[in-house]
């Protein structure tokens, strides 16, 4: 069976799900509780595609993916699998936004759109908001009054 892909929020991954990889231009400056499995460029946005109208950042998105092709996208994403030794693994695309941001949309969602159009089926697994913030700091084993490390990174 192929590597399987899904995608999440940096903060709100969690080990069981899959193998950790970075889909982001810059890799988080705060602590994770657990070590990125990769990094896979090709998923993420270019530094010139930021702060884009989402229309514009969407379609820039794809054509980047579409020059890329499904065959490529798949191979790289089954070699970071078989690196693990999990070649029917879970692949998680990771970034800073969670599921609902400011501007209600992340690139990882135009990339599992994307893959789902190709015919590979790309799943969000986070699950957290904004407001779940006593959710978010257990998993980060953070205090009621610290305030959260990842919403000053928001990058567009």
């Amino acid at each position: 069976m192929p590597v399987k892909l899904a995608t999440c929020s940096y903060p709100e991954f969690d080990p069981e799900m899959g193998i950790p990889v970075r889909a982001t231009l810059g890799a988080p400056r705060f602590s994770l509780g657990y070590v990125l499995g990769a990094v896979m460029p090709e998923a993420a946005p270019e530094r010139w595609f930021m702060g884009q109208p989402y229309e514009d950042f969407r379609r820039r998105m794809r054509h980047k993916l579409h020059k890329l092709t499904i065959h490529r996208f798949m191979e790289k994403a089954q070699a970071i699998a078989d690196a693990h030794g999990q070649p029917d693994g879970t692949v998680v695309l990771l970034c800073f936004e969670n599921g609902k941001n400011k501007k209600g949309w992340c690139h990882r969602a135009i990339v599992a759109e994307w893959l789902t159009e190709q015919g590979v089926p790309c799943v969000e697994v986070g699950t957290l908001s904004p407001d779940d913030d006593t959710i978010r700091r257990q998993r980060e084993g953070g205090g009621d009054d610290e305030p959260p490390p990842f919403e000053a990174l928001e990058l567009w």
